[in-house]
């Protein structure tokens, strides 16, 4: 049923149809308030066929509590279902007919653990017809459809079962188009809409998010040693116009005795000017790290300077950056004349 309007002609076959499976006929209709059940048309048929018609309330759900319930627990079966075998949401009709089947099949105990459909038709169900919903399937092609030196079947994936045919409904995920099929295989450990492929099944499936090319692991220099008074990384001066270069061009962390520290000038007289006090500007200072105790290490540094204080972030900001060397991802240009060079943490 697509539109309300088509209540009308439903509920006159549903009417004629279970009447002649149970050989009883319908007494009461118990309804809400909906302009499907209250127009003229409707109320004539029940008129005609002395079926007394009870309304519930407005804005009063709880007086139609088992359809209610039942409504629910469509809905939450056929959610179970597409969410399980992740299948788009698209195809809600075919999972919601799937748990309607399931749900009339199932045992009650408001029935003596009956099923609705031995209370209709007087006998037990097939279990053995039952499929996993959204698994993979195998038809098999029509004769005529193939050549003798092409497959006999394809993949699909199983959307439910047929009240017309006896078979089973397939979807062509090729084509999006749905068949009916008695001959088939299932495979129902694998799903071709889930996204996450567990085990050796269909290995050239593209949906398989790989990782890109500059996020493969490479070969990692090995982490330098806690750093002692006679190693230490080399003075860098501040007033170097291109510090990076010579950084670049390493392939590991040198180990060399560092040369005299260049001092710079210390004023113990803060400077005024016309607008108030100067706050002291904090130089980039790479050799404070020897005097810091390496016991405590922050778990994510938001600067330079303090994560450089640490030997294992050093090798981390080494590694990664000797990683985006040798992927090739970027290149040292010079800045063009006059442009604002924006900066980082």
């Amino acid at each position: 049923m697509k539109h309300k309007s088509e209540v009308y002609n439903i509920f006159v076959n549903f009417k004629i149809q279970i009447e002649k499976y149970s050989s009883q006929s319908i007494k009461t209709l118990h309804s809400d308030g909906g302009t499907e059940f209250l127009n003229q048309d409707f109320k004539s048929f029940l008129r005609n066929n002395g079926i007394v018609h009870q309304v519930s309330c407005p804005y009063t759900p709880e007086q139609n509590g088992v359809v209610e319930r039942k409504h629910r627990h469509i809905i939450e079966t056929t959610r179970t279902l597409l969410n399980t075998a992740s299948v788009p949401y698209m195809y809600w009709p075919d999972a919601a007919l799937t748990a309607a089947y399931l749900i009339n099949r199932l045992p009650s105990p408001n029935t003596n653990q009956h099923t609705p459909f031995e209370m209709l038709h007087k006998s037990k169900p097939n279990y053995t017809r039952l499929r996993v919903f959204g698994c993979a399937c195998f038809p098999l092609s029509p004769p005529h459809s193939h050549h003798k030196l092409q497959n006999k079947s394809k993949l699909s994936i199983f959307l439910g079962y047929s009240d017309t045919y006896k078979g089973y409904k397939c979807l062509d995920p090729a084509t999006n188009k749905v068949h009916m099929s008695r001959n088939l295989t299932f495979d129902e450990t694998y799903f071709p809409f889930s996204k996450s492929i567990t085990g050796s099944h269909n290995p050239h499936d593209k949906s398989l998010n790989l990782p890109p090319k500059f996020l493969i692991p490479v070969s990692i220099p090995p982490a330098p040693s806690r750093p002692t008074p006679t190693a230490s990384l080399p003075s860098m001066s501040i007033t170097n116009s291109n510090p990076t270069s010579s950084f670049c061009n390493n392939t590991a962390i040198p180990t060399s005795p560092s040369p005299s520290r260049q001092q710079l000038p210390h004023h113990h007289m803060i400077m005024r000017n016309k607008t108030g006090t100067l706050k002291p500007v904090v130089r980039l200072n790479l050799f404070h790290s020897q005097s810091v105790s390496n016991s405590v290490v922050p778990e994510s540094p938001t600067t330079f300077t303090e994560a450089f204080k640490y030997p294992e972030w050093r090798a981390a900001m080494a590694s990664e950056f000797f990683a985006l060397q040798q992927q090739g991802t970027w290149s040292l240009i010079q800045p063009p004349p006059g442009a604002s060079i924006l900066g980082c943490k």
